[in-house]
């Protein structure tokens, strides 16, 4: 009986790795542009993403970040770029299916957060 129940076992195991499949995730990489860190991205939906990024060096009083907009398929669509005073931080960010937002906050005059 044992034996028939191995058998029986072993004759049904390759139908059932047929059904079985690995699972694969997908996913996308950008590239950050030289002179540029901190990124993140922000999803829209249907309206495609937001990737936001800092620029690692100062000018003057101000940090440059970037701000481009992907469609859905990945085709960059525009890219803006703000001024931030260099003494203010990133603090928070908030986005819905229409905007982005991102608060920034000053550091405190020993440097620190």
């Amino acid at each position: 009986m044992k034996k028939h129940a191995l058998l029986i076992s072993l004759a049904l195991l390759p139908f059932f790795s047929v059904f079985s499949q690995v699972e694969t995730v997908k996913r996308i990489e950008f590239e950050l542009k030289e002179g540029f860190a901190s990124h993140d991205l922000a999803k829209f939906g249907d309206n495609g993403i937001l990737f936001y990024s800092k620029s690692t060096d100062k000018k003057g009083k101000t940090r440059q970040w970037k701000i481009e907009q992907y469609a859905t398929d990945l085709e960059l669509l525009d890219t803006k770029f703000i001024e931030i005073p260099s003494k203010q931080f990133l603090d928070e960010t908030y986005s819905n299916t229409t905007d982005l937002y991102l608060f920034f906050r000053n550091y405190l005059d020993d440097g620190s957060k």
